[in-house]
């Protein structure tokens, strides 16, 4: 299956757009490989689905916040209905493109995770304040996403996104953040890359970790289970929550 895939036949009622990977794009800095979803791909895949309801199928732990907070105009500009389907896991950046659709489901096994902006920043004492004070700036905008889709009082939003806050299907529900708990027979694990896993707090252990190491032929591809303890301890490399100085550019 594609990372980003789009399904739209002409005869078909619906589109289905899949986020399958990183939101923003990315480049492997010894390969050139590219990777992640860029909001100008996300935009251009919506406006070809020509106003038919599309449905937004999400299993990605985030990235970028700025790239994500593009596509939530995206789809607030569509023109047709849209569903937001969190098959797997809708986590940080992710969990916000969720919740403008006009309608959010989630698989009854699934999670969505919200939590305050962080970066990693140097400088002198003026510097990171500007930090703090951009980051702030962030985290109001992205409570009055989650208020405006729940209801629940902004503090409140606040304080979950303070904690870093992992919400069943059920949770999500039942605190507005989601519309419709879809019972499924066949399950799909919530999964997530290893190094945005590393940047988080308090991964649940119904929540797997992907494997990185290649495969031999024959070998199983399935992601093993997070321990969320020394996933804490882990980080290396960063490709969530951090400032590029040089771009003026944060990630959640």
């Amino acid at each position: 299956m594609e990372m980003f895939e789009v399904r739209n036949d002409a005869g078909s009622e619906r589109a289905e757009i899949l986020l399958y990977d990183y939101i923003g794009e990315s480049t492997d800095f010894w390969t050139g490989e590219k990777s992640g979803i860029s909001a100008k791909a996300f935009k251009e895949a919506l406006d070809a689905c020509g106003g038919k309801p599309v449905d937004i199928r999400i299993d990605s732990g985030g990235g970028d916040v700025f790239e994500a907070f593009a596509m939530c105009s995206a789809i607030q500009r569509y023109p047709g209905e849209t569903t937001a389907c969190v098959d797997g896991l809708a986590a940080s950046a992710a969990s916000y493109i969720a919740v403008v659709c006009d309608e959010v489901r989630m698989n009854d096994y699934a999670y969505l995770m919200i939590h305050c902006a962080h970066s990693y920043a140097r400088g002198n004492a003026r510097d990171l304040e500007g930090v703090a004070a951009r980051l702030r700036n962030i985290d109001a905008n992205l409570a009055a996403i989650y208020q405006k889709r729940s209801g629940m009082d902004i503090e409140d939003v606040l304080d979950k996104m303070a904690d870093e806050t992992w919400f069943t299907a059920a949770d999500a529900f039942e605190c507005g953040l989601c519309t419709e708990v879809v019972a499924t027979e066949e399950r799909m694990a919530a999964s997530i890359d290893p190094a945005l896993a590393a940047n988080y707090r308090h991964v649940p252990e119904g929540v797997s970790v992907r494997s990185e190491a290649p495969k031999e032929q024959g070998e199983s591809h399935a992601p093993h289970t997070v321990d969320a303890e020394a996933v804490a301890k882990a980080a290396c490399t960063i490709l969530d929550g951090k400032i590029y100085w040089k771009e003026s550019k944060d990630e959640q």
